[in-house]
């Protein structure tokens, strides 16, 4: 009795065709495990306002069409938008956003609805302001100050609540309860 010989029906080409874009998407999710990255690292994405920012093993995608698996406060001063993002070290760094410059010489005062901050004082404690004239926050004394607002948590939320919606690709109430003061 002749041993039957079995042959490789599927072609080559179709291996290779099939094989690459699945290693490909193979090494994109490889890629996308937050603890592969290393910490504080900025990705630049395709999209020229998208970027990502690993912070204590999360990455966070930041942009006008970005997404998040979590949020952690970026441990720098920083102002986002729902278009843009800058990260900045020093607190005398001038900002810009959509109106005039603002410098940061010791406590923030921001003075456009669109914008809210991430600030870490000397005593690396991180603290979240908002941009509508509501909240001001001193860095030496890591107080905030409430110029208008009845309520700054309220504020707060509202305002995280529609620049960071499920409808802008982000995610909803990322903050929980509290949104004046992290520790």
């Amino acid at each position: 009795m002749k041993a039957v010989r079995h042959q490789n029906t599927i072609p080559h080409s179709f291996s290779l065709s099939f094989t690459l874009p699945f290693l490909l998407f193979l090494l994109q999710l490889h890629n996308s495990t937050p603890l592969l990255f290393s910490e504080g690292v900025y990705i630049k994405m395709h999209n020229t306002e998208d970027y990502i920012y690993l912070h204590q093993g999360y990455p966070i995608k930041l942009g006008s069409k970005a997404t998040a698996t979590k949020f952690k406060l970026l441990p720098v001063i920083g102002s986002i938008t729902d278009t843009k993002i800058a990260i900045f070290n020093h607190p005398e760094t001038v900002i810009e956003f959509d109106e005039p410059k603002h410098i940061l010489p010791n406590h923030v005062d921001i003075h456009t609805s669109q914008d809210f901050m991430i600030v870490r004082d000397h005593t690396g404690a991180e603290r979240i302001v908002s941009g509508d004239r509501c909240v001001e926050y001193d860095i030496n004394t890591g107080y905030f100050f409430k110029n208008t607002c009845q309520n700054i948590e309220t504020q707060l939320f509202d305002f995280i609540n529609d620049v960071f919606s499920e409808s802008r690709g982000v995610f909803k109430r990322p903050f929980g309860n509290r949104f004046a003061i992290f520790n």
